[in-house]
């Protein structure tokens, strides 16, 4: 059996995926808020992988009328945010439109907020502030990792933690 044309394979899909976005939206049907990031993040990553801009037209349209949902791509679910910052970063990385940055950078300050000392550290997973998970951590770390690699210094860091007892110093 021969070897699949993985170039023709990624048109298929990235053809697939794009049947089903709605350009009054900004969003891809069926797909919820966050689901949307990522279908943009796929866009993104085909489209600088392959250098088929067919579908770059779908940034512009994404970032004015997704907005019109939750402005500044910032709802109550942090993890949702960051979803939308690394599509962002993506964004700015294949076309270094500064919109693109400004907009994950805004995210990842609002992002900060939901930090506090709460299980040693780390983000809560939304706005009620009574559970934390992996993912938006995860999400939250990686933002914080990338986004200092893509302009002037002062984007932040990582709040510290304070050392937990065990792991202070000559104790």
């Amino acid at each position: 059996m021969a070897d699949p044309d993985f170039h023709v394979c990624a048109s298929a899909g990235a053809g697939a995926l794009q049947r089903w976005y709605d350009p009054s939206t900004g969003q891809w049907t069926s797909t919820g808020w966050w689901n949307a990031a990522n279908a943009l993040t796929a866009v993104i990553g085909y489209s600088k992988l392959t250098g088929d801009r067919s579908h770059d037209g779908c940034l512009a349209t994404t970032f004015a009328a997704a907005q019109r949902q939750h402005a500044g791509f910032i709802n109550d679910y942090y993890d949702d945010n960051g979803w939308w910052a690394l599509a962002w970063v993506a964004a700015f990385d294949m076309t270094r439109d500064s919109r693109y940055l400004d907009a994950a950078r805004t995210i990842f300050t609002h992002n900060t907020g939901a930090w506090d000392d709460t299980c040693r550290g780390g983000l809560w997973w939304n706005t009620s502030r009574n559970y934390k998970n992996a993912i938006t951590n995860e999400l939250f770390l990686t933002l914080a990792a990338l986004l200092p690699e893509l302009g002037p210094a002062g984007m932040g860091v990582v709040p510290r933690q304070r050392p937990h007892r065990s792991q202070r110093p000559g104790q």
